[in-house]
């Protein structure tokens, strides 16, 4: 699955390659306006080890894609199940 938003460019953090995904001005249900969604997808597959968040938070401070007056609303892992029964 393509998360939402169009790929903006690929960040190596700890030896690892993520693309970045962003996502403008989606509402995401919120009655106070609009929110920016931002995906690093890993570009292999992750099944252990340790994130740090700090040097993601960097590369998106460092390249403008958001301001130190932000918070974060939400920060997940893993896979988002779409379809399928049971």
């Amino acid at each position: 699955m393509t998360p939402g938003g169009t790929r903006r460019t690929t960040a190596e953090i700890d030896g690892e390659k993520y693309d970045l995904y962003v996502w403008s001005n989606v509402s995401l249900g919120q009655p106070n306006g609009s929110r920016t969604y931002l995906a690093f997808v890993a570009r292999n597959k992750i099944f252990k080890g340790t994130i740090n968040v700090g040097k993601f938070m960097e590369f998106l401070l460092d390249n403008g894609y958001v301001t130190s007056d932000l918070y974060i609303a939400g920060i997940e892992f893993g896979t988002e199940i779409v379809g399928g029964r049971g």
